[in-house]
């Protein structure tokens, strides 16, 4: 509860019919988490002709389908400047390594080097993907008018993250005059970071409209999607991260709700759909003073 009132700001104002305390639009914070993304789908629906045979699948079970394991930092969409919108999508890494071929066989010869999938990640290759690809990226699309302001990196609890006091970590946050802090989400709250409300689900099912055979092509397949996921449809996951946050007062720190539903995407067409979310004052007061208690 302490987390999600902390987005809320304390003071009350009214915004057209609705009396409340406004939600941060959180413009300044960055969204890092991995997913285990499968090669295909479990099944394929497939239209063939009379005569025509069905492509066969050389698995020996579902279970077996090839899956890669892929970093992914977002930030929430935001035109800071009138000819420029800020990219939101800062990046996808899958996590690979490269290793020397020993033997020459009929595909390949010796010495060659090749890439495999790391399995399973350590924070041994966590921590260096953090500090090779994910901070330079977040630095080169931030906007440079934000970079005196405070900005969060935020991670979940998985055992493979790195300690937030670490200092490497700490060091490429602040070098170059930047000020990035890398936070940990409240244990057992899997809807508090943006990716698993939707957007892991949202590429995925985007990637499994192309066929892959090799993993260079899933690489591929997967990045195309990133590339192509409407940036909108991330704006509105944000807003109902925030909507959660308010269902997690309401529920007094429970997590027992079901996923709010407010049309955000028609509200999107008809331009009325608001950059932060209003949470009433009741909830506000009564989540406060149970704070307080405690």
């Amino acid at each position: 509860m302490a987390y999600a009132i902390s987005f809320v700001k304390s003071a009350s104002q009214r915004i057209g019919e609705v009396e409340g305390h406004t939600f941060d639009p959180m413009f300044g914070m960055v969204h890092v988490d991995e997913k285990w993304s499968n090669d295909d789908t479990k099944k394929r629906v497939y239209y063939l002709l009379p005569d025509e045979e069905p492509p066969v699948r050389h698995l020996h079970t579902a279970r077996f389908r090839e899956k890669t394991m892929l970093l992914v930092a977002v930030a929430r969409p935001n035109l800071f400047n009138v000819m420029r919108t800020f990219d939101d999508k800062l990046g996808l890494w899958p996590f690979l390594e490269e290793y020397v071929m020993q033997r020459a066989s009929k595909n390949r010869t010796k010495g060659v080097i090749l890439e495999r999938k790391i399995e399973p990640v350590k924070r041994e290759f966590y921590k260096p993907l953090l500090l090779t690809y994910v901070f330079p990226s977040i630095k080169e699309k931030w906007p440079v008018g934000e970079m005196m302001r405070p900005a969060f990196i935020q991670q979940d609890n998985a055992t493979p993250h790195v300690l937030v006091s670490d200092p490497d970590i700490v060091h490429a946050g602040t070098e170059g005059n930047w000020n990035f802090r890398l936070v940990c989400q409240p244990a057992r709250t899997p809807d508090f970071i943006i990716l698993d409300l939707g957007y892991f689900a949202a590429i995925q099912s985007l990637q499994y409209e192309q066929n892959v055979f090799t993993s260079e092509m899933f690489i591929k397949a997967v990045a195309q999607s990133f590339k192509d996921f409407d940036s909108n449809k991330l704006d509105i996951i944000f807003l109902t991260l925030q909507q959660v946050m308010e269902c997690v007062l309401i529920c007094k720190g429970r997590n027992d709700y079901k996923l709010p539903h407010m049309t955000k995407g028609k509200h999107r067409r008809a331009c009325k759909l608001p950059k932060f979310w209003i949470c009433a004052s009741k909830t506000y007061d009564e989540a406060a003073k149970l704070i307080l208690s405690f």
